[in-house]
């Protein structure tokens, strides 16, 4: 079972898009298969996910991006939800970013203050997105994101939010100088 679950994951992340873009297969694994699996499963594939770049990027986008996956994202242990946190935040697409930021601030609360201030002070570069990959393939149908407050802000910006939404007072200075400084979107 954890095998085909792996499986699972691999095909899910086996395209390096945006986590709201989807193909046909993708519904299959994301109405049918992965919430299907028992949560002990699900885990012990997540742990040898981490290991391959797709199965990874499946187990980041099923547990950081699906509604589905609300269970699953609680059962983790902390480190490997973190490991595809930080996975997510480094992705090349704001999408993704965003979707890793939200599913950090839903379960950790309050324990996401340090990793909310990397981001919000730029110390997350994300990965570069190879150069025959800056369009999806044709037939890939995108939804938007409706967790996030904002579609087209930073990353920085919405780490600002979110600081400010788990009570995190010490970056107050900052956040002011942002709202006066940063472009319109950021603004929100």
């Amino acid at each position: 079972p954890v095998h085909r679950a792996v499986i699972y994951l691999q095909l899910y992340g086996c395209h390096d898009d945006a986590w709201n873009v989807f193909a046909g297969l993708d519904r299959v694994l994301r109405e049918h298969l992965l919430p299907a699996l028992p949560a002990a499963t699900l885990v012990a594939a997540v742990k040898k996910a981490v290991k391959n770049p797709e199965a990874r990027n499946g187990a980041a986008r099923w547990i950081l991006a699906a509604d589905k996956a609300a269970a699953a994202r609680k059962r983790l242990p902390r480190r490997l939800f973190l490991n595809l946190v930080r996975f997510g935040l480094t992705s090349p697409h704001p999408a993704n970013q965003r979707r890793a930021l939200y599913g950090l601030v839903q379960r950790e609360k309050r324990r996401a203050i340090p990793l909310l201030r990397r981001a919000f002070l730029g110390r997350i570069q994300p990965r570069k997105l190879p150069a025959d990959r800056h369009s999806a393939p044709p037939g890939m149908v995108a939804f938007s994101a409706p967790d996030a407050p904002c579609d087209d802000c930073s990353l920085r910006a919405l780490a600002a939010h979110y600081l400010w939404q788990v009570g995190d007072r010490s970056t107050r200075g900052a956040l002011r100088k942002l709202v006066t400084t940063a472009p319109a979107p950021d603004r929100k």
